[in-house]
């Protein structure tokens, strides 16, 4: 989230976040339609699309649900590989090399965990993935409160300078580098917006699957669109887009760059003027692309 931030500004990365919910609640509200006009039994998505248009077509589309859930659960784990070896790193250590095959070696690790998971049986997986829940949601809050405690001089010295106005005024709009657009700054956040088939995939796990799926599914919509919503503001009050880890932000006033040319503004103006025109000096860093930190730079 913080890249999205970083690249398309606050304001359109709030418009982001509301069209991906859009585009899944109108799905959400198709899904509803199906399950709450008659019974739901297991299958899931394809018991859905083949009750509706088919089993012809829920045969086809199922597979390539399936598909899908399988490139879906590899990126996962290569995300979630990739940053367990930064956080490592961070701390200095490394698995193998510190880079690539520790991505891999942690992936095949997770992989391996979560195979052995669903071989126990149904009944398991539904008690880890309560587990996960309350691992998740003490992740969210730890994020949230954190956000509030000062910002350490190694923090701000990797961008995290705390709540700051300066700050959110400065990554109000975008900032796109390396040729991104909204378009593709969309496409890549649209994937988060993506996993509203969770509750009917478990169709045949449910008590009551003609109220559970609708309710379940348009609450965990809004509740993850509220969720980043809050992150991408917080981040976007708190964090520069570009730091070196060497020198802290700098902050320079624009009646300052003109008494330096040589322009005469009176003491008074110069204060009232110098207030609203602030903004931060970008690191030398930022020239050469060599920033390590920030928005736009560090993604953990």
């Amino acid at each position: 989230m913080s890249w999205i931030a970083g690249q398309a500004g606050l304001i359109m990365s709030t418009i982001i976040v509301l069209l991906a919910s859009l585009v899944t609640t109108i799905t959400a509200l198709s899904m509803s339609a199906i399950c709450s006009n008659g019974i739901v039994k297991g299958g899931g998505a394809y018991y859905l699309i083949s009750r509706s248009l088919g089993p012809q077509f829920g045969g086809s589309i199922g597979i390539i649900f399936c598909i899908a859930n399988i490139v879906g659960a590899a990126m996962y784990v290569v995300g979630f590989a990739e940053v367990t070896r930064d956080v490592l790193k961070d701390h200095g250590f490394s698995l193998i090399d510190g880079d690539v095959n520790d991505v891999r070696f942690i992936g095949l690790a997770v992989t391996l965990i979560l195979l052995a998971i669903v071989f126990i049986g149904l009944g398991f997986e539904a008690k880890m993935q309560v587990i996960l829940l309350g691992i998740v949601g003490i992740t969210i809050l730890n994020f949230i409160i954190g956000s509030f405690f000062p910002s350490t001089h190694e923090k701000q010295l990797h961008g995290i300078i705390g709540y700051s106005w300066k700050t959110l005024t400065e990554n109000l709009f975008p900032s796109f580098r390396d040729d991104y657009n909204f378009i593709k700054v969309f496409a890549i956040y649209f994937p988060a917006a993506t996993g509203i088939m969770a509750g009917a995939n478990i169709s045949g796990d449910l008590k009551n699957p003609t109220k559970a799926i609708p309710k379940g599914t348009l609450l965990a919509i809004g509740i993850t669109t509220l969720l980043y919503l809050s992150t991408i503001w917080i981040i976007g009050s708190s964090v520069v887009r570009d730091a070196d880890g060497i020198q802290l932000p700098t902050i320079m006033n624009e009646t300052t760059v003109l008494e330096n040319h040589g322009w005469f503004i009176t003491s008074a103006f110069a204060r009232i003027f110098g207030q609203g025109t602030q903004f931060y000096v970008h690191p030398y860093c930022y020239y050469n692309n060599t920033c390590e930190y920030g928005l736009m730079n560090d993604f953990q």
